[in-house]
């Protein structure tokens, strides 16, 4: 995608909305595994955050980093991590989103921490970790964002989990928008959308991409080769804004919830396609008992 194009796509992610339009922008992406959740470990969502400002110099220096190379694009699962090209390559591009003034943010969740609690019920169809890592990724924004500012998510294009992202987006959006009455007057950054962008069509997801690689092997082994090759991400000081759901919060939540029975596997395929189709909706439910706790 031509830098130009880059450009207009910025111009339409923060033009939107007309009457309302974002001061920030957050780019993300989410390191799953091959099946598109984890289902009993860690879930990390993260990437960049920015004003318009700042996501034009990106776009202008990330294509910088590619000069040389045979690449134009980067996808960490395209990678051998047997070359010295690759290794360099990694290392120009590492700095650059730092260095044009975005800052790394993640939000995180530890599916073994509830998976007791929903596994085989009707509960577990909207409990996968990336959609519930929704919850402390936004938590994470607030710590970034002025509070009389607004903000949009752009992801990623997930297929299979997309639509249970959106429903949880929609759940917390509505929660943050009735305040229980002591804390209405209480200013907070106002999410005002999301989108997603289509794998390839843009570069505008490839820092998010190389930022939650590099996290995820991290965690598995600090020393491989992998996670020191993908270093160069975390910048000079390696400063990340992140949170995590803790375990109690998240038991909670999910002990809020209707109590649902165990399913056998054909029940729960048909609740999934009445779910997707819009015959049914466990989230109005969910929202009478205030389970993210407005205190």
């Amino acid at each position: 995608m031509p830098n130009c194009a880059q450009n207009q796509a910025l111009a339409a992610i923060f033009g939107s909305p007309h009457d309302n339009p974002p001061r920030w922008v957050v780019m993300f992406t989410a390191y799953l595994d091959e099946c598109g959740q984890e289902r009993r470990g860690i879930v990390r969502v993260g990437g960049f955050i920015g004003r318009d400002t700042e996501w034009g110099r990106f776009a202008a220096e990330w294509p910088k980093g590619f000069e040389g190379s045979q690449r134009k694009s980067l996808h960490m699962a395209n990678l051998k991590f047997k070359h010295e090209t690759e290794k360099s390559l990694l290392a120009k591009l590492g700095p650059i989103p730092e260095s044009c003034g975005l800052r790394r943010i993640v939000g995180s969740v530890d599916v073994s921490d509830y998976h007791d609690l929903v596994e085989g019920t009707m509960g577990e169809v909207h409990a996968q970790g990336y959609a519930v890592a929704m919850w402390p990724l936004i938590e994470a924004i607030k710590d970034v964002i002025p509070s009389s500012e607004s903000y949009k998510l752009v992801f990623e294009e997930q297929q299979a989990l997309g639509f249970y992202r959106n429903k949880w987006l929609e759940f917390i959006a509505y929660v943050q928008s009735h305040p229980p009455v002591g804390k209405r007057l209480v200013k907070r950054p106002k999410l005002i959308g999301w989108e997603t962008i289509v794998k390839g069509e843009s570069f505008l997801c490839e820092a998010a991409d190389y930022l939650c690689y590099h996290l995820a092997h991290k965690a598995d082994d600090p020393n491989s080769l992998r996670t020191l090759w993908t270093a160069p991400i975390m910048g000079d000081g390696g400063s990340i804004w992140k949170r995590h759901l803790s375990r109690e919060r998240i038991r909670g939540y999910f002990n809020e919830l209707p109590k649902l029975g165990k399913e056998s596997p054909v029940g729960l395929a048909r609740w999934k396609k009445e779910l997707r189709t819009g015959g049914v909706d466990p989230w109005l439910k969910v929202l009478e008992n205030d389970p993210l706790g407005r205190e």
